[in-house]
């Protein structure tokens, strides 16, 4: 598998289909006896700002600043196939991403009239 072709940039999917978002990184263990193992995929804007040449450093301490939600790892053995999107069995609740909509539902839509 070729992990930046394969995983990076992918789009990340549930079970179900609905979307979780990109994978910003991966994870890897180096072994001195074996080759490296794929621990996990971690998503989200400080993981993608560090990947940047030269400047990365800098936005992810901005937007860590800013209160950007740490990395959400996705352990690789929670992930379930490798095709157009990396499909994983995590629970949503779980992750930054949903935490956003609740707080988008709970704060906009829910004081929009006729939500």
């Amino acid at each position: 598998m070729d992990l930046a072709r394969d995983i990076l940039d992918e789009q990340v999917e549930l079970s179900d289909h609905s979307p979780l978002g990109r994978a910003d990184g991966v994870v890897a263990e180096l072994r001195t006896d074996a080759p490296p193992r794929l621990v996990a995929i971690e998503l989200g804007a400080v993981v993608l700002a560090a990947r940047i040449p030269w400047v990365g450093d800098r936005l992810a301490r901005l937007f860590r600043h800013l209160g950007a939600a740490p990395p959400f790892r996705i352990p690789w053995n929670r992930t379930r196939k490798v095709e157009l999107a990396v499909v994983v069995d995590v629970d949503p609740a779980a992750t930054p991403g949903m935490a956003v909509e609740r707080w988008l539902r709970d704060h906009v839509v829910d004081k929009i009239p006729g939500a």
